[in-house]
């Protein structure tokens, strides 16, 4: 925790789920999404594994706000033998905890492999809310990834999240496949309402997104950042940050695309990049 004005730190928490010994000095502790939860302490959402050669599971810790003492930890076997993490996380308005991320698509012996989505809900305690593990599968050779999910409503035990991310859509008559924008529009439950992607014919990726509710319910406006590798500068340019614009429903998911803008660097010497990536959204609260 860093204090805003001087950036100086209040609190660092080294993690340890276990104390420190020769057997698990390997242990693998990753986090990937930290959210602040209306009791006013931390949930950090990611992965565990005894090794670089053990199986991964997904991980939450729970932090005390003040302190940065640990409140409680899990890992979760979701996916069984194939190593899972979670991406991101998100509170519902009744405290709950609503998780995504990857489970790759694995054969014995080995852990890895394609991915498969996956939605699951914790108590505010971190217990498994029985009965809400989806893991959204997808063509084994074919990656469905989700890399940020979201709430958009206020409806306490029933809310509904939006999973974004990207999608690997293959291509009629060939092998190959093309790579798109992921918006999933969920249940609380986990159970899809609506299933959207966006894209041209080169790898597009959503990174983030933020919704803005609009003055006739069901209806919102999407705002989303990733990568996309088909608007590039010049030829030694891999990919491009882009901000989309999308119209949302609650109902039906996506009903219109309403911007989409890359911001290329074309002027030396600042034209000299590879590539750029949006990687975080924030409203400004204009």
């Amino acid at each position: 925790k860093i204090d805003g004005n001087t950036l100086n730190p209040i609190w660092v928490s080294r993690i340890h789920l276990s104390n420190i010994t020769p057997n698990n000095i390997k242990t693998i502790i990753e986090y990937n999404d930290i959210i602040e939860t209306s009791d006013k302490n931390l949930v950090l959402a990611g992965k565990y594994a005894k090794n670089a050669n053990s199986k991964e599971s997904v991980l939450a810790t729970k932090l005390d706000f003040i302190t940065g003492g640990l409140i409680w930890y899990y890992y979760y076997n979701f996916g069984q033998t194939c190593n899972e993490s979670a991406n991101s996380l998100a509170e519902t308005t009744d405290g709950k905890l609503s998780l995504t991320g990857y489970v790759r698509k694995c054969t014995a012996p080995s852990l890895t492999g394609s991915n498969d989505a996956f939605y699951a809900e914790l108590k505010p305690t971190g217990a498994p809310v029985i009965g809400t593990y989806q893991r959204y599968f997808w063509p084994a050779n074919l990656d469905l990834w989700a890399d940020k999910i979201t709430l958009y409503t206020a409806s306490s035990g029933n809310d509904r999240l939006i999973i974004s991310g990207y999608i690997d859509i293959p291509v009629t008559g060939t092998t190959a496949f093309n790579r798109q924008i992921l918006i999933m529009n969920v249940k609380q439950t986990g159970g899809i309402i609506s299933t959207h992607h966006i894209g041209d014919p080169k790898p597009d990726v959503a990174n983030d997104l933020i919704v803005q509710p609009q003055s006739v319910s069901p209806d919102y406006v999407l705002h989303l950042t990733g990568q996309t590798d088909n608007y590039n500068s010049t030829a030694a340019v891999t990919n491009e940050a882009y901000y989309l614009q999308l119209k949302f429903n609650a109902n039906t998911g996506v009903t219109a695309l309403t911007e989409f803008s890359t911001f290329p660097v074309t002027t030396p010497p600042f034209n000299t990049y590879r590539g750029r990536t949006g990687i975080e959204i924030k409203n400004a609260g204009l």
